[in-house]
């Protein structure tokens, strides 16, 4: 009788009024509703696949597959391991830290050094931005870059040599937080 889990409500948005039974034993039927409201409710979980966690999983397992060591990175500079850490403690490169060894993604590098203007770049995006989220970023084609008419990623726009103030710009746009 009290318990609320089992009632009947009616749905956010829905039209008349049919009821509709909870969805889920373990939420009460206002968090149910609530959750409804907000179009943050899942009657049935996707696939495992689909999921947001397996895609973020596979996303960083990818990214870490083709990141550099420090010696890696050393070596494709020209520098010494100790100037990859200083690079890293002054964020113009960018590193995941796994079990207290940096990797580097492989994006911010090219056959024979860095991206240009990369040291400029890389400082631009916040510290808490997941690593996954920034190689997003700097592989996707955006509109506001075009070569030849063609819109391409900020990785081919500073591998053509235009300017990193550009992509800085849509980074200081695109990764805004806003403290309410």
């Amino acid at each position: 009788m009290g318990d609320s889990r089992h009632a009947k409500q009616t749905s956010p948005g829905a039209r008349g009024s049919a009821a509709v039974p909870p969805a889920s034993s373990i939420l009460t039927s206002e968090q149910e509703m609530a959750l409804r409201a907000a179009g943050s409710f899942v009657d049935k979980m996707p696939p495992p696949e689909r999921r947001g966690s397996t895609i973020a999983a596979k996303r960083t397992s990818e990214l870490l597959a083709t990141a550099f060591t420090v010696d890696q990175a050393a070596t494709r500079l020209g520098v010494t391991s100790r100037r990859i850490r200083h690079r890293l403690a002054g964020r113009t490169l960018l590193s995941m830290k796994v079990s207290h060894r940096h990797w580097l993604p492989a994006f911010q590098f090219t056959a024979d050094g860095e991206l240009s203007g990369w040291a400029q770049v890389a400082p631009a995006f916040p510290t808490t931005a997941p690593p996954t989220s920034v190689a997003w970023f700097m592989q996707t084609p955006h509109p506001d870059l075009s070569l030849e008419g063609r819109a391409v990623s900020p990785v081919s726009w500073l591998v053509s040599g235009n300017d990193p103030g550009r992509v800085v710009d849509m980074i200081t746009t695109a990764f805004e937080f806003h403290a309410s």
